[in-house]
């Protein structure tokens, strides 16, 4: 792939159509064309592959973006893809996948047995990150059988050993790379529900730590003049709860985007990483939330790239703010 043009405002395409102001807009700026899909009116940029003009969807752009920052990633950067807490559920899906087998003689692999299974191992990782011992109980899991089992701690962490130790490689690869020895290493920031596992190695000195997960991109909502209003910052420790009141610019105006009438916007974010989001009409006192599950997350690398945009991009949306709020006042 040689595509002669620098693409990296085509993410602000994304949901857009080629008539939206915005678009009119920015495209001025860019130094790649864009032109409108006769099909739906969607925005298209035109490249070049193989020295030959080609059309590509702003979500192409993106997916070759990230697949090769992925490349790299995985190229140069110190580090294990497949040390996440999926990779600690599998282990325990897999015994209990035995386990099952062993006693009925049949096999549960893929379906919705699996995944009820799946869900449930999730949910017993987490109560050995404070608990001994867990029990494993779902009713009628495969062809009318109901399945309990037990797990302990020590079984989790003799199932994961491995993993675990797998873990120590990749800091010291990463202490390697860097050049500098653990005397010189302050402190250890910890991310991610597997930095809860309390299966660890090291001086016995280490006596208290507090393990703290927080979001990773700011949580917010648009408002005029396409500023971003931020409810949440960018590394708050969650729980979190935050609440705003937002009020219409217009008189008699009835509807907005997030359809409330100064209305009260709730962004709220469980221990598990779940964001719940509310909107109440003032007036009616209707209430509507949307519940937001931690699946499909960005990744760690995509977060990254996301937050290094925003700081290459600091000085462009301060000038756009200011444009804004002279022209609502």
């Amino acid at each position: 792939m040689s595509v002669v043009y620098w693409y990296a405002d085509s993410q602000r395409l994304i949901g857009r159509r080629f008539s939206d102001a915005s678009v009119q807009h920015d495209m001025k700026m860019w130094p790649f064309k864009v032109i409108a899909d006769p099909n739906n009116g969607r925005p298209i940029i035109v490249g070049t592959y193989k020295y030959e003009e080609k059309n590509f969807l702003p979500e192409e752009i993106s997916s070759m973006v990230l697949i090769k920052l992925k490349e790299i990633a995985e190229a140069y950067c110190a580090g294990n893809t497949h040390l996440g807490g999926e990779d600690f559920d599998s282990r325990m899906v897999n015994h209990f996948i035995q386990e099952f087998k062993r006693k009925h003689k049949k096999d549960i692999t893929g379906g919705k047995a699996f995944r009820k299974l799946w869900n449930a191992c999730e949910r017993a990782k987490r109560v050995l990150s404070s608990n001994t011992r867990t029990t494993i109980e779902i009713g009628s899991l495969f062809d009318g059988i109901d399945f309990f089992s037990t797990i302990t701690r020590a079984k989790f962490e003799e199932l994961n050993m491995n993993l675990f130790k797998k873990c120590m490689e990749a800091v010291e690869k990463c202490l390697t790379d860097a050049k500098i020895d653990k005397s010189s290493v302050h402190d250890v920031v910890l991310v991610g529900g597997s930095s809860r596992i309390p299966k660890r190695e090291g001086n016995e000195k280490v006596q208290d730590i507090l393990c703290l997960d927080v979001t990773p991109l700011s949580l917010g909502l648009e408002t005029t003049g396409d500023v971003m209003a931020v409810l949440i910052p960018r590394n708050t420790t969650i729980p979190t709860k935050k609440k705003q009141n937002f009020s219409t610019i217009f008189d008699e105006q009835d509807a907005v985007t997030i359809r409330v009438y100064e209305g009260e916007l709730c962004f709220d974010i469980d221990v598990d990483g779940i964001l719940n989001v509310s909107a109440k009409h003032k007036t009616t006192g209707l209430k509507n939330v949307i519940t937001i599950t931690n699946k499909g997350w960005l990744s760690k690398e995509e977060i990254e790239k996301l937050v290094k945009e925003a700081m290459n991009y600091k000085a462009e949306d301060e000038e756009h703010n200011m444009k804004a709020e002279k022209k609502m006042n």
